[in-house]
């Protein structure tokens, strides 16, 4: 039972690096081939928004991973 706990941090943590990077290299290339205007205020204030949204979500995932690593080693 630990091994797929293990298993599942793995894949977890592989698939949050996949996309993190596949997201960046798509971004990179689409500030290459169209240079942004100037962010406004409102623009940059939601985007703060949506990575905090991001950020707590990955932390919820992360505190879940680990309860659920808690309760399959409880002490008998």
């Amino acid at each position: 039972m630990a091994s797929s706990l293990y298993l599942v941090f793995g894949i977890v943590i592989l698939g949050c690096l996949v996309v993190a990077i596949i997201r960046l290299v798509q971004r990179v290339r689409h500030d290459r081939a169209h240079p942004a205007p100037p962010r406004s205020g409102e623009e940059k204030d939601r985007d703060r928004r949506t990575a905090m949204i991001w950020g707590v979500a990955l932390l919820i995932l992360i505190a879940v991973l680990l309860g659920a690593y808690q309760l399959l080693h409880l002490p008998s």
